[in-house]
């Protein structure tokens, strides 16, 4: 579940880069969707921090061993850190973007406006 999470982080901070470097950021996404996708980075970055803390605190205390893999508490530690590194780049990205997204909104010709 972690690893899905995490997944999800990723490739909305991969699509926002995409759309930004080809210059089309400003029309596939608006301002308010931008906040929101950089709270859900922040939501992201929160809940994988408090997991990673979590998962550490159980490592530590159980002495646990990576093998079985599928009851191991490193891998879950270790994607819920995961989920935390993209929540968190994923917030950072939106906030830059959003800088620029003013800029661009502020300084660029609308080809739609008539100069009279």
């Amino acid at each position: 579940m972690w690893a899905l999470l995490s997944a999800i982080h990723a490739s909305l901070s991969l699509m926002i880069h995409c759309h930004y470097l080809k210059e089309s950021l400003h029309v596939n996404f608006s301002r308010k969707a931008l906040q929101y996708i950089g709270d859900f980075g922040i939501i992201g970055f929160v809940s994988g921090a408090a997991l990673t803390l979590f998962y550490l605190f159980l490592e530590i205390y159980y002495k646990a061993d990576v093998l079985p893999i599928k009851t191991s508490i490193i891998i879950r530690m270790i994607w819920s850190f995961m989920m935390m590194k993209w929540g968190l780049l994923l917030y950072i990205f939106t906030k830059k973007y959003l800088r620029t997204y003013n800029d661009h909104q502020l300084f660029s010709e609308n080809p739609n406006i008539e100069e009279t």
